[in-house]
């Protein structure tokens, strides 16, 4: 068989990644439930395995892990949408502290910049009224998306309860298909990846439990109001690299400052936040993920923007432990290991 030459071979894979990010593009919307509920499904699969050990049928043991995940689920949700509800009804306080802060910023802009006040006032409303009129248009699309939210978080047990159930029948069918090219070798590999991408999630699981409780005791210990809420958003947002931090950190350093009368508060926030993904980056992350999925940072920024042009937030969370896999596979089959090299933090 000839080979191919160089820039044939490269155009046939560029032209590859293009086909995939349009249909990543274009199937979204069944997609990303899928994936979601792959990752779902690795993380319940060691107590349905348990289950199944312990001759629970294999139905059976399914729906009882599910039940039990979705109860947890439902009672964390409870609590938290109960302080959400209380946090809303505080938002008026919240507007008055924002309007007289407002002002004070307009009379200091008055003062030392010399703009007047109504000046000030025009150009703020002609700002306001474009952002309102795009804002306006974007209501439909919202409602649109909440639908199709709605709809995915809807078919995901589904897909979970099914990819559970058929786990053994994948590997059957990748056995078949590898008949006649090693299937064993090939299973191995896919296995190995597997549980590459499952410890790495578990660990991800652990980690955001961690820095939820740390958050939780900043919070508390600074008196902060509804600190569940602020520390199940920060650890949330810590899911996303990089930028989940700052957003995150912004938005709880703000509602601190608006809360008090002294500015120690959002210092102290800010410094005990920082603090928080210090020793998450130090200490937590690498002893409880360890190197499952080490990617080098670049790799991880634009993983992160890519999953954000693609999915939104879903991919920002999701193309990490997918492009992890790819790693593993690139490093365990010949030929490929200086792109798993590429992909790779520096040893």
């Amino acid at each position: 068989m000839t080979k191919l030459p160089f820039y044939a071979r490269w155009t046939i894979i560029l032209l590859g990644i293009i086909l995939v990010g349009y249909l990543m593009v274009v199937a979204k919307f069944i997609l990303i439930p899928f994936f979601w509920s792959v990752f779902l499904a690795l993380l319940l699969a060691p107590p349905v395995q348990w289950l199944e050990r312990h001759r629970f049928p294999s139905g059976l043991a399914i729906a009882l892990v599910m039940i039990v995940a979705t109860v947890v689920m439902g009672f964390v949700f409870y609590i938290i949408s109960s302080q959400i509800v209380s946090l809303v009804s505080e938002l008026p306080s919240i507007t008055r502290q924002l309007e007289l802060w407002y002002h004070e910023v307009r009379t200091a802009v008055e003062t030392y910049l010399g703009i007047p006040y109504e000046q000030q006032r025009a150009e703020l409303l002609k700002s306001l009224s474009s952002y309102l009129e795009q804002g306006l248009n974007t209501v439909g699309n919202t409602l649109s998306y909440t639908a199709k939210t709605v709809t995915m978080l809807g078919i995901m047990p589904v897909y979970v309860f099914l990819l559970l159930y058929y786990q053994q029948s994948f590997a059957e069918f990748v056995r078949q298909l590898y008949q006649h090219r090693q299937p064993d070798q090939a299973l191995e590999l896919l296995s190995k990846a597997g549980t590459v991408v499952q410890g790495y999630l578990h660990g991800l699981l652990m980690v955001t439990l961690l820095v939820g409780l740390m958050a939780f005791g900043v919070f508390v210990a600074l008196g902060v109001k509804y600190a569940l809420v602020f520390a199940l958003f920060v650890a949330l947002f810590n899911l996303i690299p990089y930028v989940g931090v700052f957003v995150a950190s912004t938005v709880s350093i703000l509602y601190v400052f608006l809360t008090t009368d002294s500015l120690w508060y959002p210092f102290l926030t800010f410094a005990l936040l920082w603090g928080i993904q210090l020793v998450e980056n130090n200490i937590i992350t690498p002893y409880v993920v360890g190197s499952k999925i080490k990617l080098n940072p670049l790799v991880v920024v634009l993983t992160v923007f890519a999953g954000a042009a693609i999915w939104g937030v879903s991919g920002m969370v999701l193309f990490i432990p997918m492009v992890g896999a790819l790693k593993v596979l690139l490093d365990e089959k010949e030929g490929t290991h200086a792109y798993g090299y590429l992909l790779g933090a520096k040893r």
